[in-house]
């Protein structure tokens, strides 16, 4: 289907999501996981997709029919922080952290949402790569109640 296409012309790509029907994205949206993401290891190619107006966004494998719902952590809480070893700073190909964009995963039990503070999805703009990485040095909560951010430092 891309036949024609130069690489200034933005591709049309969709995805068939049983969750979320027709998906259409370009290759700038793709995101290679090479290390994969707990649970699904052997899933190493996922295109990300804003929700809208909300701060969530879906994390959808291109290539098989599974989904994450992610949040960007600063929507969550306040001084979430944690260190990365070198081996994953070049994995990710980062020079700085405000290459990366850190993300919480959402889950939904008995009609809560739950986000996962333990395992953050971690996701460079710049080298288009991202991982799952689970924190070791501090005890983070795998279900973390999802709750309005306090909005003291509010800015319009």
């Amino acid at each position: 289907m891309t036949e024609g296409l130069n690489h200034t012309e933005a591709e049309d790509l969709v995805i068939h999501s049983s969750a979320y029907g027709e998906l259409k994205y370009s290759s700038n949206l793709i995101y290679q996981f090479e290390k994969g993401i707990l649970g699904v290891q052997h899933i190493k190619k996922y295109a990300l997709f804003p929700i809208g107006d909300s701060p969530f966004s879906v994390l959808h494998s291109v290539d098989e029919q599974v989904s994450f719902i992610l949040i960007p952590a600063g929507e969550v809480v306040k001084d979430y922080d944690f260190r990365i070893d070198q081996e994953l700073v070049d994995t990710l190909g980062i020079s700085v952290p405000e290459d990366v964009v850190v993300f919480l995963i959402v889950n939904m039990q008995q009609n809560s949402l739950y986000v996962n503070l333990k395992a953050p999805v971690l996701i460079s703009l710049v080298s288009r790569t991202g991982c799952q990485h689970v924190i070791t040095e501090k005890e983070y909560p795998i279900r973390y109640l999802l709750t309005k951010k306090e909005d003291s430092h509010a800015s319009s």
